[in-house]
């Protein structure tokens, strides 16, 4: 009965340990909790890692929370709200881009999975001026859809596509050329993810050991009774 009872007590510690590791997707504007960022700030979570024909950017480039409701480019853009905000290449929206030929942003998020079992996520994207791709390590999710100043939807629901360790999501922006009042920007939301693995944490493997431990210990005092009572 002893025996039985530690066994049951290392499946519980098994069950009861086995953490869902997860990751976080994050919107765009949002710091570590998911909470707008205020002002023109610093966005951490997204990079910039392509390229423009604007020469004052030098990359890989931050990307900044530039835009303010009512003001340009807010307003030919879908508003900011409580859930994400636009980043663009410079601390300030306004900025003008790409006078005489096309500009290119790969705006970049990297999250890491320690599983890809059921791993997805979905979203919509309004972006300035169009989306030419959405990538998933590499591969395209999307091409060529839109999302000029408006929301579109995106998203991944292949596991296969994922992968362990460290991910790479990035939206290919294209800016038009377009002498003065030509700013870029990404607005991101991510409606649903789904990032879980059963694996054990290092302390739910450590109580999973003691518990075999010391179920073998009680089989052998047992045995030492038993082969004491023979005698």
């Amino acid at each position: 009965m002893r025996i039985l009872a530690s066994v049951i007590a290392s499946a519980a510690f098994f069950v009861a340990g086995s953490a869902q590791a997860s990751t976080v997707l994050y919107n765009t504007g949002v710091d570590d909790t998911g909470t707008v960022l205020v002002g023109h700030v610093l966005d951490t979570h997204w990079t910039l890692t392509g390229g423009a024909s604007s020469p004052a950017l030098v990359y890989p480039a931050p990307t900044y929370t530039g835009a303010t409701n009512g003001s340009f480019p807010i307003g030919y853009w879908v508003p900011d709200d409580s859930a994400s905000r636009w980043v663009t290449p410079t601390i300030n929206a306004a900025d003008s881009f790409d006078p005489s030929q096309n500009g290119t942003y790969l705006y970049t998020q990297y999250f890491d999975l320690s599983s890809t079992t059921g791993a997805s996520f979905f979203g919509k994207f309004a972006a300035d001026n169009t989306v030419l791709s959405i990538t998933l390590n590499g591969k395209a999710i999307a091409n060529n859809i839109g999302g000029d100043s408006f929301y579109s939807l995106f998203g991944d629901g292949n596991s296969g596509d994922f992968k362990i360790g460290q991910n790479v999501l990035t939206f290919d922006v294209l800016n038009f050329a377009q002498n003065g009042g030509n700013p870029s920007g990404l607005d991101v939301k991510f409606t649903s993810a789904s990032f879980t693995s059963a694996v054990p944490e290092p302390s739910t493997w450590a109580m999973m050991i003691l518990g075999f431990f010391a179920v073998g210990f009680m089989a052998y005092r047992r045995n030492n009774k038993m082969a004491f009572r023979a005698v």
